[in-house]
């Protein structure tokens, strides 16, 4: 399998295992993102440093990422390589939550958990 899911008390994480190739490899992980969207879960997706070929796979995370706060969850990526932090350069993507290691994703998504709960406003 190209990716694995682990599956926290307050969030879930998609690691990435392998470069995403073609589309349906992508089609794939976009499915596994939406059952956590469905289940009203909050979302780490760690690319691991792998290797995005379709640039699309972007908007796509860029549409599931305001989904995912607009029901008051959180989801953010980490983990990009290189060649993908320059492509995504040119897709507006600045309301993407970005963290360059998975332990700052685990504790950007916590101090949101905590924000809601504490303040109980929505992002």
């Amino acid at each position: 399998m190209i990716y694995t899911i682990n599956k926290h008390d307050n969030f879930d994480i998609i690691e990435l295992q392998e470069d995403l190739k073609n589309l349906s490899e992508q089609d794939n992980l976009v499915l596994a993102i939406n059952e956590i969207y469905v289940a009203n879960r909050n979302l780490i997706l760690n690319l691991n440093g792998k290797q995005i070929l379709e640039s699309s796979f972007f908007e796509v995370i860029k549409s599931f990422h305001e989904k995912f706060y607009e029901q008051n969850c959180s989801f953010v990526v980490c983990h990009l390589n290189e060649v993908n932090k320059s492509e995504i350069k040119s897709i507006d993507l600045e309301d993407i939550q970005f963290a360059p290691l998975l332990i700052e994703a685990i504790d950007l998504v916590s101090m949101e958990i905590l924000e809601r709960d504490i303040l109980g406003e929505d992002f």
